[in-house]
């Protein structure tokens, strides 16, 4: 069988989460299905993330423009269809939710998040508009459907109507790179907290529903308590808002709110992870969440918001607070770098639970998914 995958929406270094998806499945399928060939869709600036042509892998370079986000929709709509057809594609899959509304072979659509449902106010008219109508068109026209998590799969039921049967289930991995690093190799690339110093960590891109502002409040409260750590935010190479470092300001953290807009390398990541004291993720909205997963595995204590989709994926390996509840935040933050006992019994289940999820086995479970497909 032959299986295009439409890569088209990776920008690397500015679409990080689904880089680090999107290049981590493609790599795992590549090792461990040996026998379904595959037809890469990229554009010249994501070519270097992906595998090499080779006997059962080959390259469609699609000429998408870096930040041209309409020419991409367009060729995507008027093209890959044709693209498809000319390469004989038996099957395209689609890691980013929208796709193509018509192709002449049948499609497996990836839904890592459904921010036009769940948070409309936070896209631009035009944008929420287009991505509900081609989301629900892209996963009812599709042969399958992936979520990230069960509560991904419940989700899609909700916002699109889908049968339950059409929708599969297959959790992210974590790439092997993410480990516990220990000593002065923690701080070594990192300039911005190169004293050595103790942190806590966010990490993700600055949007309304990550609740940053809600981090920077509660870590306010936090410094009136003793706790002598600082905050360090890394947006993913994203610019932080001024309003969020006004506020940082406003709550009188005398400079300790550190942030790091540029783009991190994934050895800058694990070292950013590595040292930090305790991982904070407070968002409102999420299937599944990278991050968290990265952040586990590199050992560290992990506090997210009480949402199904994280108690799924972190179980009892972190604390779950509250979403939205300042209080219950900073609380949770100050029992943890309070307590060393708690921080290291944190972190050694933090790296047990990481286990579970495996990039290995999510490809298998993929490529049994596009067996299925063809059964049918």
């Amino acid at each position: 069988m032959r299986v295009a995958i439409n890569t088209l929406a990776v920008i690397p270094g500015v679409t990080v989460s689904a880089e680090t998806y999107t290049s981590s499945l493609v790599h795992s399928l590549l090792h461990e299905d040996k026998q379904n060939e595959y037809i890469l869709i990229l554009r010249k600036d994501n070519k270097h993330i992906f595998p090499d042509e080779g006997k059962r892998v080959s390259h469609f370079v699609a000429p998408v423009g870096v930040g041209s986000r309409v020419g991409r929709v367009l060729w995507e709509q008027l093209v890959l269809p044709w693209v498809c057809r000319s390469q004989r594609i038996d099957l395209l899959m689609i890691p980013t939710g929208v796709g193509p509304i018509w192709v002449p072979c049948r499609t497996i659509v990836v839904v890592t998040l459904m921010q036009a449902f769940q948070m409309p106010d936070s896209l631009p008219c035009l944008r929420r508009v287009y991505y509900r109508w081609f989301h629900s068109i892209s996963l009812r026209h599709a042969s399958r459907v992936v979520a990230l998590s069960e509560q991904g799969r419940q989700d899609i039921q909700h916002y699109i109507g889908l049968d339950p049967a059409k929708i599969e289930v297959v959790h992210p991995g974590v790439p092997g790179e993410f480990r516990q690093m220990s000593g002065d190799a923690r701080f070594n690339s990192i300039a911005e907290i190169g004293d050595g110093r103790d942190y806590i960590l966010a990490v993700g891109p600055v949007q309304p529903y990550k609740n940053l502002d809600l981090l920077i409040r509660a870590f306010g409260i936090v410094r009136t308590r003793g706790i002598p750590h600082r905050l360090v935010i890394a947006s993913g190479g994203q610019p932080v808002p001024f309003s969020l470092k006004h506020l940082a300001d406003k709550i009188g953290t005398d400079g300790e709110v550190c942030f790091i807009e540029r783009f991190l390398s994934r050895e800058e990541l694990i070292t950013l992870y590595s040292g930090a004291a305790v991982f904070v993720h407070p968002s409102s909205v999420e299937q599944f969440n990278l991050t968290v997963l990265e952040a586990m595995a590199c050992g560290v204590p992990v506090i997210t918001s009480d949402l199904p989709s994280f108690r799924e994926q972190v179980g009892d390996a972190g604390i779950t607070v509250q979403t939205q509840n300042k209080e219950a935040l900073q609380e949770a933050i100050i029992r943890v770098l309070s307590h060393q006992d708690l921080r290291k019994d944190m972190a050694s289940r933090s790296l047990e639970r990481s286990r579970m999820f495996s990039w290995i086995v999510a490809a298998q479970k993929m490529a049994d998914i596009f067996e299925t497909i063809t059964l049918v």
